[in-house]
């Protein structure tokens, strides 16, 4: 079995469409988390003029999309790798 993720900020099974704009996501321990921003089963999701990850030093990835997420956008957005990759998309989204 594996091990759940630790995520810095998730946005799963939303019933309400969902917005973060102008924010800055960066853990003050980054090495602690997994994913920095996760949507899981996430709807009308929008992350707009975000800085996420800009330091660095997470886990997996700065973006993990997954399990069937649609209609999110992404706009004006910087993105720094963590160990593994800057966005991974997966699971049917």
């Amino acid at each position: 079995m594996s091990k759940a993720d630790r995520n810095y900020n998730s946005i799963a099974d939303n019933v309400h469409p969902y917005t973060l704009d102008n924010h800055t996501l960066q853990p003050h321990a980054p090495q602690m988390w997994d994913d920095i921003l996760k949507l899981s089963n996430a709807w009308a999701v929008s992350v707009i003029d975000c800085d996420i990850n800009p330091e660095g030093g997470n886990r997996e990835d700065a973006i993990d999309v997954n399990r069937f997420s649609r209609d999110c956008l992404f706009r004006r957005c910087r993105v720094r790798a963590g160990a593994k990759y800057a966005i991974t998309v997966k699971g049917g989204s």
